[in-house]
């Protein structure tokens, strides 16, 4: 499996980023589409191990919060500015 997320939550202060993201995905090129504020930035800097989150990730079979840099190595991650 590519990437598998379970109950994925980040909040800033009263804004809920991401709410209970559940999703398995198995492929080799992903698009992630949405308006302004939809929580793609913060789910993939989430996946990348680059902010925390609630709830349970894998990338590639690795922990982002303890394998963020083995994931990073495998991971092309290029935002159009960097925020």
């Amino acid at each position: 499996m590519l990437i598998e997320l379970a109950g994925v939550q980040k909040r800033y202060g009263q804004v809920a980023a991401l709410a209970g993201l559940d999703a398995e995905i198995d492929g080799q090129v992903i698009g992630l589409l949405g308006p302004n504020g939809a929580g793609k930035s913060t789910l993939l800097k989430s996946l990348l191990g680059l902010t925390s989150f609630k709830g349970k990730a894998r990338v590639l079979g690795l922990d982002p919060g303890s394998e963020s840099f083995r994931i990073r190595d495998r991971v092309g991650y290029m935002p159009e500015m960097d925020s």
